[in-house]
């Protein structure tokens, strides 16, 4: 055997070991870090499912109330002139002169023992001026989207007539002006 030969057989079988070698399976190393990769890709998407779980969660509970604010504002105001059921135009006072019955949907779980009276305010213009009666020693409940509701805190030591101003701005609510006359 010539030495041309002998290269040629060992250059013939070192090709073969190399193309043998590329069909065998990746090592361990290669896989463990593949599976690595899939299991932190799910760990994220996980993630990502969860937090938009979350968001979706808050989505109802935040805003389901003001869906349901703005459409009993729509049924409640959608009127010419204030009604006996409470419903009014807005800016105006809406009275009930009966008590409500069960069947009543115009809001979620309304009072059967109670008389209502309603308004929906509109102060992008200008702040309201709301005028008290005297209350002969009764209270009444005034209750703001913005702010909650509040309970008249004289009920009881001072039921005289008051004026107060409504406004979104902290700055110009409260006491109302003395009226002009």
């Amino acid at each position: 055997m010539t030495p041309r030969t002998l290269c040629r057989i060992m250059l013939s079988a070192v090709l073969c070991l190399t193309l043998t070698a590329c069909g065998e399976k990746p090592d361990k190393a290669k896989a463990e870090k593949t599976n690595a990769e899939a299991t932190a890709k799910a760990a994220a998407d996980r993630a990502r499912e969860d937090e938009a779980a979350k968001v979706g969660v808050d989505a109802v509970v935040y805003g389901l109330p003001l869906v349901i604010a703005e459409l009993t504002k729509r049924v409640q105001t959608n009127v010419a002139a204030p009604e006996p059921n409470a419903h009014a135009p807005v800016n105006q006072f809406g009275s009930m002169v009966k008590y409500p019955t069960a069947a009543d949907k115009d809001i979620v779980r309304m009072n059967v023992d109670t008389l209502y009276s309603f308004a929906f305010l509109d102060l992008t213009a200008e702040p309201i001026i709301l005028s008290v009666p005297d209350t002969r020693g009764r209270y009444y409940l005034s209750h703001s989207s913005t702010r909650g509701p509040t309970c008249s805190p004289r009920r009881a030591s001072e039921p005289r007539a008051r004026r107060r101003a409504i406004s979104p701005s902290p700055a110009l609510a409260g006491r109302a002006p003395s009226p002009r006359g």
